[in-house]
């Protein structure tokens, strides 16, 4: 749980992230983004991830920096994230083959996906 007077907060998504349950994690991003200047969303543990929760991010992520917030995402190694990123094209599905590309990055927002598992 974060502490309300805290700068920083984070959100730990878990299970399946799907359609079903965008909008309570619509919700309590919303919540949170109201209270802190920074959120860090850790998906390590979800188990499925679809594209409305990747949207969802990506509007979080611009509704914070509107405000001059940050939200960033941990749990990038996780391979649910991984495969939803890959269906929506964001990032390249061989790094290796783009010679300008950045590993594991996702063009002007690589700032955005830039935590591993187990850092904040």
């Amino acid at each position: 749980m974060t502490d309300p007077h805290s700068i920083v907060a984070r959100i730990r998504l878990d299970g399946a992230l799907t359609v079903r349950g965008v909008a309570s994690v619509h919700a309590g991003l919303a919540a949170t983004l109201q209270q802190h200047a920074m959120v860090v969303v850790d998906s390590v543990a979800a188990t499925e991830i679809d594209l409305s929760h990747i949207q969802l991010l990506l509007a979080a992520r611009r509704t914070a920096q509107r405000a001059d917030q940050t939200l960033r995402l941990t749990g990038a190694d996780n391979a649910a994230l991984r495969t939803a990123l890959l269906r929506g094209s964001f990032v390249p599905a061989e790094p290796d083959r783009d010679p300008g590309a950045n590993p594991g990055g996702v063009g002007p927002d690589t700032a955005f996906r830039q935590e591993t598992t187990g850092t904040a």
